[in-house]
C-alpha cells in the first residue's frame, strides 16, 4: 500500500477523496497542532507520518513518542 502524506503549517487542509487513487491513503500531518501542547494525546500517526515528523522536527518526535 502506498501513502500520500500531507502537511499543513499554518493552515487548513483539505482532500477531495475522489482524486485519491485506489489502494492509496492519505494522512494529514498537521505541525502546528502537534506542536500545541494542550492538544493532549496527540493524534495517532502512521509509522510512516511520525517517521516523516522525526525527520523534519527530531524534538517535536520526542515529545509525541514519550507522550504515546
Amino acid at each position: 500500500m502506498r501513502n500520500i502524506l500531507v502537511t499543513v503549517c499554518g493552515g487548513v487542509a483539505e482532500v477531495v477523496e475522489e482524486t485519491v487513487p485506489k489502494g492509496m491513503t492519505v494522512e494529514i500531518i498537521d505541525f502546528d497542532n502537534l506542536r500545541d501542547e494542550g492538544d493532549w494525546p496527540p493524534p495517532k500517526l502512521s509509522k510512516a507520518a511520525m517517521d516523516y515528523v522525526e525527520k523534519e522536527d527530531g524534538e517535536l518526535a520526542a515529545r509525541l513518542k514519550a507522550r504515546l
